[in-house]
């Protein structure tokens, strides 16, 4: 890892943008402005809520009784870490 990515501890999203951005100069892939300023900003999530997220979607994707019941659990608990979670992929109802 080159010093340009190295730069105190601005945190694991600005690390990943320095990241995505060496990795797209060395590939030289044309970033568009609407990926520039997803880059600039990102999107901060609660580990805890995005977990839960994952578990019930894990759970709903077992088509189950018992699955669904969990993963209804875990999309509550999702909901009360952060009630402002949205997932990048809307499931179908």
């Amino acid at each position: 890892m080159g010093p340009e990515l190295c730069r105190g501890s601005a945190g694991h999203a600005g690390a990943a943008n320095r990241v995505a951005r060496a990795v797209a100069e060395q590939i030289r892939v044309t970033v568009n402005q609407q990926e520039q300023a997803a880059l600039q900003n990102p999107k901060v999530v609660n580990a805890e809520a995005y977990e839960a997220y994952l578990k019930g979607r894990y759970f709903w994707n077992k088509r189950t009784g018992d699955g669904l019941k969990k993963a209804i659990d875990y999309f509550q608990h999702a909901i009360e870490y952060d009630p402002n979670l949205t997932s990048p992929k809307r499931t179908p109802a």
